[in-house]
């Protein structure tokens, strides 16, 4: 077995605590949105607070129906409930967030059919054309990913296991495309290490690592190489999902940084409490990026934190930047990856760290 990227590992809260801060957020969630909050954010050091957050894109992709490959549950779902929190609660405009999932256009007039073609035709489109300096840019992906010859690939709706070098969308082609664009503010969450077990993986998420730490690009991984990701009917999402959305709705995490380190924290806890194998993800966050807003000032008073989370968001926003420490020690037996050269090892920079504000089951 491949051994864990080094997932930091943190003291849990005592339990009353998490009890306490559950019933805090049931409240909270209640009172709905609070006055805003009028700090100026730090945007870093080569950002001014007009560009960096002028404008966000995203590229949302969800597959279920696979139609060589058993089908998922909610990876369809998991797509349509970013779209939406992005759109709903963060503002960002309908035309702006490029959906590509299964779903039927009855139902989702704006999503396109997530074809081999049509994924890469809107990645590019986004990242050569409409992506302007400053901007924020999402790439989210929930379906299935496979792994020939120590290459990564996203399987579209389209795709052949059997030939997925000829079919799949490669890794390396999506991140080096998301590099060329002209903005660094970018994203990538996926969830493609699924648990079906219809193809089998082997370690697949080690050479998206290790190149997303080479091309300096913030990554979040569903889980470790040799690990599964796990979807429940109990939240009906995955669970990489989920805790993507609690993090970001509930518990204050307005940087890449602080998402990071709630999914590391929250994931394993989830599968867990969902009687689901350990689960633990793998996130990238390159140095001097821990700090990139993944929320925009302007939509913080609209979400329903928690009264804890509230009071440290407000504290980021008015905080002055702080020099994170990148640890690089590979694990035991780890092997350069030979397309980067790069050792997977602990991708995450040590930063500050705002403990994860509960709970929400």
């Amino acid at each position: 077995m491949t051994p864990l990227i080094n997932p930091l590992v943190e003291t849990e809260p005592h339990s009353v605590i998490r009890l306490i801060g559950s019933v805090v957020s049931s409240v909270v969630t209640s009172i709905g949105p609070r006055q805003r909050l009028g700090a100026t954010p730090w945007m870093g050091p080569d950002q001014d607070v007009g560009s960096a957050m002028a404008n966000q894109w995203a590229l949302i992709v969800g597959i279920n129906q696979y139609p060589v490959l058993q089908p998922l549950m909610y990876a369809q779902g998991d797509a349509v409930a970013v779209r939406n929190f992005l759109v709903d609660e963060l503002g960002l405009s309908v035309d702006r967030c490029v959906l590509l999932t299964d779903v039927s256009t009855a139902i989702e007039p704006h999503a396109h059919y997530p074809t081999q073609d049509a994924l890469k035709t809107e990645l590019h489109r986004l990242c050569q054309t409409l992506v302007q300096p400053g901007d924020l840019l999402w790439v989210f992906f929930s379906g299935y990913g496979l792994t020939v010859g120590g290459q990564d690939y996203w399987v579209p709706v389209d795709g052949d296991p059997q030939r997925i070098s000829e079919t799949g969308i490669a890794l390396a082609w999506v991140l080096k495309t998301l590099k060329a664009a002209p903005t660094d503010n970018i994203v990538v969450a996926l969830d493609i290490n699924r648990s079906q077990g219809a193809i089998g993986h082997q370690n697949i998420g080690q050479q998206t690592a290790a190149l997303a730490q080479s091309l300096a690009i913030p990554t979040l991984l569903a889980s470790q190489p040799e690990q599964y990701s796990h979807e429940t009917m109990a939240v009906r999402h995955g669970l990489f999902t989920q805790a993507l959305l609690e993090g970001l709705r509930y518990h204050g995490c307005v940087t890449v940084g602080q998402l990071a380190d709630y999914l590391r924290d929250r994931l394993p806890e989830l599968s867990q409490h969902h009687w689901r194998p350990t689960q633990t993800p793998v996130t990238v966050i390159p140095p001097g990026q821990q700090f990139m807003l993944v929320v925009p000032a302007e939509a913080v008073a609209s979400l329903p934190m928690t009264e804890r989370a509230s009071a440290e968001t407000a504290a980021v926003f008015t905080a002055e930047p702080q020099t994170a420490v990148t640890v690089t020690e590979p694990p035991l037996g780890a092997e350069a990856n030979p397309l980067t050269g790069s050792v997977p090892g602990n991708l995450t920079p040590l930063g500050p760290r705002i403990l994860p504000h509960r709970r929400l089951h």
